[in-house]
């Protein structure tokens, strides 16, 4: 919050298209067309621009409610997913070293902290969504499969690119036994 305050700079090109992104769905959903983030046409999927969107609603028409709803939403998850997938591997520390080195990447740290990107909600959709296939043991825990599944389907609404980060696991999963159940 402290560096928002502080920071002036004029949005590059892609954090400030991002943000024009938001800034339309936001008042799309003003307007009570609850749809149109998903029916019109736009170069990325809806997630975190409607979560830029709500940010808007609780703390106004600006950047800093844009990032902070970013990091609000997606620096749990981004966390908690890291944490989660280096428990289930190697241990408490795994876990630990994991989510610090998902905190001290250079271009998380840039992407959180003044700008306004997809790629921080789609790596936290991708951490999270990791976990909760991982923990479902092969997908014999019906409630995590679900929440995997569930998961899957939100990253699905970051970027593009999500299926590609994902598919390599579920296929593994999927060979290693995750097909019996």
């Amino acid at each position: 919050v402290w560096w928002l305050t502080q920071d002036t700079r004029v949005p590059d090109y892609d954090s400030g298209q991002h943000m024009l992104d938001a800034f339309v769905v936001h008042d799309q959903l003003a307007n009570w067309n609850l749809l149109a983030p998903f029916t019109d046409f736009n170069n990325y999927p809806p997630l975190v621009h409607i979560v830029g969107a709500l940010g808007i609603f609780v703390g106004g028409l600006n950047s800093a409610s844009l990032i902070l709803a970013n990091n609000v939403v997606f620096l749990p998850l981004l966390v908690g997913g890291c944490y989660g997938v280096g428990t289930l591997a190697y241990g408490r520390l795994g876990g630990l070293l994991a989510a610090l080195f998902a905190l001290g990447t250079p271009m998380i740290l840039s992407e959180l902290r003044g700008e306004f990107y997809i790629d921080p909600g789609e790596a936290a959709m991708v951490a999270i969504s990791a976990w909760a296939i991982l923990a479902s043991r092969r997908f014999e825990r019906v409630g995590l499969s679900a929440l995997a599944g569930f998961l899957c389907g939100v990253g699905m609404l970051s970027k593009q690119t999500f299926p590609f980060f994902v598919a390599g696991l579920l296929l593994v999963v999927v060979a290693r036994g995750g097909w019996r159940n």
